[in-house]
């Protein structure tokens, strides 16, 4: 939930999904680092193109690199596209 209102605190209401004021959290889940199964669990969260919450999960070593370096997620903020 902290993340969601957040997000939702960031960008307003007519922000387009693929415009430069949307952004994307990557969130470590809380287990990220112990010896427990399940423990390298990530989760993007942004807005998606329907105007809502959008979410997207997987698995992997960076969450785990990133919390051994103090985070517990990255938000990125586009400024500016360049295509």
């Amino acid at each position: 939930a902290p993340v969601t209102r957040t997000l939702y605190n960031l960008i307003d209401s007519g922000t387009d999904p693929f415009g430069p004021d949307n952004v994307l959290f990557i969130i470590a889940c809380s287990m990220v680092g112990a010896p427990f199964p399940g423990g390298t669990k990530w989760t993007i969260c942004f807005k998606s193109l329907q105007q809502t919450y959008g979410e997207s999960s997987g698995s992997g070593l960076f969450t785990a690199e990133v919390k051994h370096n103090g985070f517990h997620g990255i938000l990125v903020i586009v400024e500016r596209i360049l295509i």
